[in-house]
């Protein structure tokens, strides 16, 4: 991904829901089914179904990067999510960028495809709010600058000193507030460069840090990564934790059925028979089907209304809930 990917990801317009009536699912010909189920598809795939735990984790990273820009010049506090593989961190993190992202730009002109600033009379330079970075495995402090460079849409020449500094001076030169690290989890300090990767998002934070810049942090149950054993980074990371809910006491499951109920807003659009609350009843088997983890709830929740449009039903049922989440649709389409 690179700055013009991720303005145009940032400000796409959401396709309206493909909505029918129950009477009309039920009659339509199982040609014009296909197309619904394939509208369906898209919409619900492409929808952001915010969970209280996702509203909470963005709340934590609008506090930190709003403090850490009014904070005095250095290093800064880092924000980090973490979670189990499959929760959602990821997802939550492009959303709030993407706010964050449009937020920052919206005082700039556009021109070109993204919006522009005079960082100097005369010189012009893109507007980049965010950098987002996918670590890579065994990853060396070159790629990740390569990767900033990238993302900026800027040569990648030079010895690894300088492609540093050019790192550093073009996030400075292009208003980057957030650089973004996900699957952080993948740096492996027992291997060659590991140790050195660690030292330079050290490094990235100070620099970032000298003009109210944040780094952010994301990746998989970070609390048994090695870098809450390091002692630079530990004093600054502040982690917001994505875990399952369990339903062993009463605040619990008062809690997981309101993380259900917040669901339903972001899949009734396309569920012609539900009725407001129709997720209650469902929220022990969602629980035993998603191991009370949000992240995968939503992706519980979405397989199934693409499967109460492919049986005609409507609405969710245990029925949709139990059957396989792996549905051929072009063979379990009732005419």
């Amino acid at each position: 991904m690179d700055l013009r990917h991720f303005d145009a990801w940032t400000h796409r317009s959401q396709m309206p829901a493909p909505s029918v009536s129950i009477d009309r699912l039920r009659t339509m010909p199982a040609g014009e089914l296909v197309d619904q189920v394939h509208a369906v598809t898209a919409w619900v795939a492409a929808t952001y179904v915010e969970l209280p735990t996702a509203r909470y984790g963005s709340d934590f990273l609008t506090r930190t990067v709003q403090f850490n820009e009014a904070g005095l010049p250095g290093a800064k506090t880092i924000p980090a999510i973490s979670g189990p593989n499959g929760a959602g961190k990821s997802t939550l993190c492009h959303q709030w960028a993407a706010n964050y992202y449009r937020e920052q730009v919206a005082p700039f002109r556009r021109d070109g495809g993204v919006h522009r600033w005079e960082p100097t009379p005369g010189l012009t330079a893109d507007v980049a709010p965010v950098v987002w970075v996918n670590l890579q495995a065994n990853a060396q402090v070159a790629e990740v600058d390569v990767q900033i460079l990238q993302f900026l849409g800027l040569g990648l020449s030079g010895v690894v000193r300088e492609l540093s500094t050019r790192a550093v001076k073009a996030m400075i030169r292009h208003r980057v507030r957030v650089l973004l690290i996900d699957d952080v989890h993948l740096l492996n300090l027992t291997r060659n460069g590991g140790r050195d990767v660690l030292d330079h998002l050290k490094h990235l934070n100070t620099e970032l840090g000298e003009h109210g810049g944040s780094l952010v942090l994301v990746g998989a149950n970070l609390h048994t990564t090695s870098l809450v054993t390091d002692t630079q980074i530990a004093a600054r990371l502040r982690v917001y934790q994505l875990k399952p809910i369990n339903l062993d006491s009463r605040e619990e499951r008062e809690r997981w059925s309101a993380v259900v109920r917040a669901a339903e807003p972001g899949l009734t659009p396309v569920l012609p028979a539900a009725r407001t609350g129709f997720l209650d009843q469902h929220a022990q088997l969602l629980h035993d089907l998603s191991g009370g983890d949000p992240g995968h709830l939503i992706t519980v929740l979405k397989e199934a209304a693409i499967n109460a449009i492919i049986t005609r039903y409507g609405t969710i049922t245990d029925e949709i809930l139990e059957a396989s989440t792996v549905h051929d649709w072009r063979t379990g389409i009732r005419a």
